[in-house]
C-alpha cells in the first residue's frame, strides 16, 4: 500500500475519532454506539498503519484474496448495525404507542375533570 493512502487511511480514523468524541460530548450519539465507533476508528487506524495484517489474516484463513476479508468483515458489520438499529426502532416504537396511551388516558381525565367542575358551579 502508498504511503499516500496509508496516511489517508490514519487521518480518517483519527478524524472519526474527534467526530465521535464530540458527538458523545454533545450527547448526539449514545455511549454504547460511540463505543462501536471508536473501535472502528481504531481498527481503521491499526489496518492503515500496518496494511499486511490483512495479508497475515488471508493466509491464516486460507483465503487467496485478502481484501475479501475486509468485504466480508464489513458486510458482517453492517448487518450487525442494520440488527441493532432494528431493535432500537422497535423498543421505540413500543414507548411511543403507550405514550400515546398514556396521553389519551391523561386527555381523557383532564375532559372529565373540566366537566365534573362545570357541573358544580
Amino acid at each position: 500500500m502508498s504511503i499516500g493512502i496509508t496516511i489517508i487511511a490514519i487521518a480518517v480514523g483519527v478524524i472519526l475519532i474527534v467526530l465521535v468524541g464530540v458527538s458523545m460530548k454533545k450527547k448526539q450519539i449514545s455511549d454504547y454506539q460511540g463505543i462501536v465507533w471508536l473501535i472502528a476508528a481504531v481498527v481503521i487506524i491499526i489496518l492503515g498503519a500496518f496494511p499486511r495484517i490483512v495479508n497475515v489474516l488471508a493466509r491464516l484463513l486460507g483465503i487467496w484474496w485478502a481484501p475479501a476479508i475486509l468485504l466480508f468483515s464489513d458486510a458482517v458489520i453492517i448487518g450487525f448495525i442494520c440488527f441493532m438499529h432494528s431493535k432500537e426502532i422497535s423498543i421505540l416504537k413500543s414507548q411511543v404507542a403507550e405514550l400515546s396511551m398514556q396521553v389519551s388516558i391523561l386527555k381523557a381525565e383532564h375532559t372529565e375533570t373540566e366537566e365534573n367542575k362545570d357541573t358544580e358551579e
